[in-house]
């Protein structure tokens, strides 16, 4: 009895040695689909725990050299082999390299069971590609294609992705689209996606348009567009249609560079920053008017272009009218002859002051891409006859205002003096007079001071303080609208510009030489938790979106609102720190 329980103990004891050893110590691990890669293409790197059963704390490299595609995917295997169980768990990044050469992916951090774990640096080399937008011979490739490579700022700039195959193929899928830094973006639905055939390096491609951006550069200077990445399939054997099953390819365009010059130089004063192609049409309320009536013109623009970039223009008024604040709302997009039509409406209030004879003829001029020239439109010649209204009109004197009704009393030929009861050297105004000239001393030196302090400091600490005052004021307008969904482009327009510029000044980058990838890779530098730079992007993403897509939702407006405040108020936290 005694040995067979010994026996038991032996085989219970081999079989749990057995699975440990085939269970084994946890591991942490590195590896990439390719070790070599062409510029322009783009990697997997998978970063893997076995026989980790409490796992924590994964921290991925800083992927410096890299554009991150897509990641972290995270995948999770279980297998059981002869009863001892195994367990893989992967984080897998999708990388863009953004330079050539031999370039490092660092260590990777996690904690397993307790224990701090790191990968081994790894080595990636990036090859020059063939010159050209395509290799000689290859079956399919695709292309982002400008209507214009030379433009100015503002000008309308559409970009096409094309695909060009001598393959069946199936399948068009997106991995990554370019971000499109310096330019605003939104995508044009009216575009002819028919099948063509077309001639290139004297072969025969079918091609199509899979998907076209309307870009509008912010600035001056070689703007850049990253590749677009891509996956198709192709379809193997007798099977023949445009889209069919078959393998997948990794395709990838090469970067496209558009030059944009300024504005040149004498635009008209009405000119407001409109750059394409636009017409106006006006009205007036009124032009029979008293000095108690007020005047309303109405300013319509429609057209194609940059309307986001127009602000309200100006043109001569008489003197003799008070000019209220105008105001601008957008009108509805339309579609004509596939292109997109988009207004704005301006309305101008005036009192006249005086009667008499005056008119106003309202201008608006705008920036041609294609003729390259300014060109001014000019409203009807509104004239105005303006009669005395029943308010009497204010009289000013020596440039003060008096009431022309007040009651004039008559002037006394006599009056009769009578001496204060309490002499005024013993009254207890006296030693309050006397002190005044101290206190103006004080008061003068605590000024002077302040002064001096204020001039010590230098620009840029100036700029840096009110950084936040200006992205709270911008932020307390955009909360104005958060009940007003219609003004959804409005509220999102302050709600980028206050994180944009409160970020610009306190790292001290101009805004005219900003862009998006090297504001997030300093902020990366300067270890700003990844989670608030995602949401800094987010918002920012949003709000591009809603200048042209009109995001008129009030939940989402609000949660912008909120996540936008957030970062405003981290963000400062962590920058004070640097």
């Amino acid at each position: 009895m005694h040995y067979g329980k010994t026996i038991f103990l032996l085989v219970f004891a081999t079989l749990f040695n057995l699975t440990a050893q085939g269970q084994g110590a946890p591991s942490f691990t590195v590896s990439t689909d390719a070790r070599q890669v062409l510029e322009n293409s783009y990697f997997d790197v998978s970063f893997t725990i076995k026989n980790g059963e409490e796992i924590s704390s994964f921290r991925p490299p800083a992927f410096k050299h890299f554009k991150v595609i897509s990641g972290p995917n995270r995948s999770m295997v279980a297998t059981s082999v002869n009863g001892v169980m195994s367990r893989e768990e992967s984080y897998t990044y999708t990388l863009l390299p953004r330079n050539k050469g031999k370039l490092t992916i660092g260590p990777a951090k996690v904690e397993i069971n307790g224990k701090m774990y790191q990968t081994k640096p790894i080595q990636v080399e990036v090859l020059k590609a063939a010159n050209g937008q395509m290799k000689a011979g290859e079956e399919v490739f695709v292309r982002l294609i400008a209507s214009d490579t030379n433009a100015v700022v503002g000008q309308k700039i559409l970009i096409y992705y094309k695909i060009y195959t001598r393959k069946d193929i199936s399948n068009f899928g997106l991995i990554s689209e370019p971000e499109y830094d310096g330019f605003f973006a939104n995508e044009e639905r009216n575009t002819d996606y028919r099948v063509m055939q077309e001639i290139v390096d004297g072969q025969q491609y079918t091609t199509k348009v899979m998907k076209t951006i309307a870009l509008y550069p912010q600035r001056a200077g070689d703007l850049t567009i990253e590749p677009l990445l891509a996956e198709v399939a192709i379809t193997e054997g007798r099977q023949r249609s445009f889209f069919s099953r078959g393998r997948r390819v990794s395709l990838s365009s090469l970067p496209l560079t558009i030059h944009v010059e300024p504005l040149p130089d004498g635009a008209p004063v009405s000119f407001s920053g409109a750059i394409g192609d636009f017409q106006m049409t006006t009205s007036c309320n009124q032009t029979n008017v008293t000095t108690d009536d007020a005047i309303s013109i109405r300013m319509r623009i429609t057209g194609s272009g940059d309307m986001k970039r127009i602000e309200i223009p100006k043109f001569p008024v008489p003197e003799s009218f008070e000019q209220y604040d105008p105001t601008m709302k957008d009108l509805e997009q339309k579609s004509r002859n596939q292109t997109i039509v988009v207004g704005k409406e301006i309305e101008y209030l005036f009192v006249p002051q005086q009667p008499g004879t005056f008119s106003i003829q309202p201008e608006f001029s705008f920036f041609n891409p294609d003729s390259m020239a300014y060109v001014t439109l000019t409203g009807p010649k509104y004239n105005f006859r303006v009669a005395q209204g029943k308010n009497k009109p204010k009289v000013f004197l020596d440039g003060e205002e008096t009431n022309p009704d007040a009651i004039l009393y008559p002037i006394k030929n006599t009056t009769r003096l009578r001496a204060k009861t309490t002499p005024f050297i013993f009254s207890k105004t006296y030693p309050a007079l006397f002190g005044l000239p101290l206190l103006g001393l004080l008061a003068g030196i605590w000024v002077y001071q302040k002064r001096k302090d204020e001039e010590d400091i230098d620009e840029d600490e100036k700029r840096r303080r009110k950084a936040r005052k200006l992205a709270l004021e911008r932020l307390a307008k955009a909360k104005e609208y958060l009940s007003n969904p219609k003004e959804s482009k409005t509220f999102y327009d302050e709600i980028s510009k206050a994180l944009i510029g409160f970020v610009c000044s306190k790292l001290g980058i101009p805004y005219s030489t900003l862009k998006r990838a090297e504001l997030l890779e300093k902020l990366k530098e300067l270890n700003i938790p990844e989670n608030l730079i995602s949401d800094f992007t987010d918002v920012l993403k949003n709000s591009e979106m809603a200048l042209y897509a009109g995001l008129d939702n009030a939940p989402a407006m609000q949660e912008s609102f909120n996540k936008a405040k957030n970062v405003l108020t981290n963000m400062e936290v962590f920058l004070e720190r640097k």
